[in-house]
């Protein structure tokens, strides 16, 4: 049985990470975060890669 990603839009992304939708659109642009490109306009983020970035930003610690 397959499971279905969840797709979340760039600005509930945005509200997960607590920063604004310009943010998460510099990640998807740079590559940091994957995205999925519906159309033009419409961007979507897996939940799941939503979730690995949080994770890899807690491993890094504070310098």
């Amino acid at each position: 049985m397959e499971v279905e990603a969840v797709l979340v839009t760039v600005t509930d992304a945005a509200d997960k990470l607590g920063v604004n939708h310009q943010f998460v659109r510099k990640l998807i642009k740079s590559g940091e975060l994957p995205a999925i490109h519906l159309n033009a306009r419409a961007v979507r983020v897996r939940s799941e890669d939503l979730d690995a970035w949080i994770a890899g930003r807690e491993s890094r610690g504070v310098a």
